[in-house]
């Protein structure tokens, strides 16, 4: 009788060690897969790298009727504040084969991120002009005119977007460094490096 109890013990602690690699393996998995058009209620996420000072996790929604999704990972891609900030007219700083950021007002989305692709620009990211919004991603819908983009277009909270400029503008630094997308699935929501003053 002992030794039958001796070996439901080791029989036991197998499965519970088994169990526990199991967990740590497929967690693993989700959190490293290459597959870049995963979201999480319908949202994507990019990290900055440098400046050190907003080196967080930051999350998006892509545009629903115009633009592109993202066919592969950008990795340490310049992200550039567009001039004029609202691109309502065509942009005048360099920003070939970068990120750029954009404020949200005065003109369509569409013609935010058209203006973005005609500079050059892979990607428009267009941050609320409300700089206190840190919780609400809007849905951004195309214009009347029927032009079309081949560039992912994303929304960002207004406070993201304004702490980042604002945090450039400190440092006078004309560019961020950036990953995006980024794939936060398994990643506990306690455990992602978001920003300090964002709800999400």
């Amino acid at each position: 009788m002992e030794g039958n109890e001796v070996r439901f013990c080791r029989l036991f602690m197998f499965f519970i060690y088994f169990t526990q690699l199991f967990v740590q393996v497929f967690s693993s998995q989700l959190a490293t897969t290459n597959d870049i058009t995963i979201t999480l209620d319908g949202t994507l996420y990019f990290e900055v790298i440098e400046p050190q000072s907003i080196s967080y996790t930051y999350k998006l929604k892509p545009s629903t009727d115009f633009g592109v999704p993202f066919t592969s990972m950008l990795r340490y891609v310049d992200l550039i504040i567009a001039e004029p900030y609202e691109a309502c007219s065509p942009i005048t700083n360099y920003i070939q084969n970068s990120v750029v950021m954009v404020s949200r007002g005065h003109c369509s989305f569409l013609t935010k991120t058209y203006n973005v692709e005609k500079a050059g620009g892979v990607a428009a990211i267009i941050t609320d002009n409300n700089t206190d919004n840190d919780n609400v991603l809007i849905d951004m819908v195309s214009d009347e005119t029927k032009r079309e983009t081949s560039i992912p277009s994303l929304f960002l909270l207004g406070k993201d977007g304004a702490m980042i400029r604002k945090e450039l503008e400190r440092l006078k630094l004309d560019k961020a460094i950036i990953n995006i997308p980024i794939n936060i699935t398994g990643v506990l929501p306690n455990r992602a490096n978001k920003p300090p003053w964002t709800l999400w």
